[in-house]
């Protein structure tokens, strides 16, 4: 199985959660489906809701040909601003390669720099984990992110 690719953001009170595609030219970018989810959720609908996330990473989207705006059309997608998302959210990067899902905390470089991946904070479970042992990954993995 070629690796499938998620990202989860966490504020206070809100979880969002979109898949990662590659397009034709090899670069990762945010795709549908968006989700937001209350942090208050059961652990089995966070589980759900990233299994489902992960699952609908494609390969060879097309590649947009225009940028401009992208970043703002993107925060508008997750119902916020690209300052919102800085200020507010945490956020984890997902992989699934078919045995395991590695969850990678950030460091939050603010809306010019975005999200640098902390890999060496990575943390590996079982792609077949039940859904309190992926949820407590993803807890822990929010707790190593970084703000700059």
């Amino acid at each position: 199985m070629k690796s499938k690719y998620a990202t989860i953001y966490k504020s206070k009170d809100m979880y969002i959660l979109h898949s990662d595609s590659y397009s034709t030219v090899g670069v990762l970018l945010a795709t549908e489906p968006f989700l937001k989810l209350e942090v208050s959720s059961e652990k089995a609908e966070l589980s759900e809701a990233i299994k489902l996330v992960i699952s609908a990473s494609k390969d060879n989207i097309p590649h947009p040909t225009n940028f401009n705006g992208s970043a703002s059309q993107y925060a508008k997608s997750m119902g916020c601003t690209v300052k919102k998302l800085h200020d507010a959210f945490m956020c984890c990067a997902l992989e699934d390669d078919g045995m395991n899902i590695t969850v990678i905390p950030t460091m939050n470089k603010g809306s010019k720099n975005g999200w640098i991946h902390l890999i060496n904070k990575k943390i590996l479970i079982g792609r077949n984990a039940d859904d309190k042992d992926l949820v407590e990954a993803i807890d822990k993995a929010f707790e190593d992110c970084e703000v700059w």
